[in-house]
């Protein structure tokens, strides 16, 4: 099942800093052609230390936006995601948050 609905937002500080702190969930990165990167935890921090401190893989595939999701169990939905999507960067030491 894919992410809820949602516009996929730009992967830049200002928009990621207007998430709510705390959030607990997954969330994916992406660019026009591809999804580069998938991970779970507090959401706005994550994403925050993604644009930050990109790992080679992430930066090489240069994602724009971002979605995400909130939910009580982040590890399962993002083993659920894994699989439908493949991120070109989860196999490849992309960091995990």
């Amino acid at each position: 099942m894919p992410f809820p609905m949602q516009k996929p937002q730009p992967f830049t500080q200002e928009d990621i800093e207007r998430l709510v702190p705390g959030q607990i969930g997954v969330y994916g990165l992406m660019n026009k052609s591809q999804w580069v990167y998938i991970g779970a935890g507090e959401i706005r921090e994550s994403l925050l230390i993604q644009l930050g401190n990109q790992s080679p893989c992430v930066a090489k595939h240069k994602p724009t936006l971002f979605l995400f999701e909130v939910t009580n169990d982040p590890e399962k939905r993002e083993k659920q995601l894994l699989r439908e999507f493949h991120p070109v960067c989860n196999g490849q030491r992309a960091h995990r948050i």
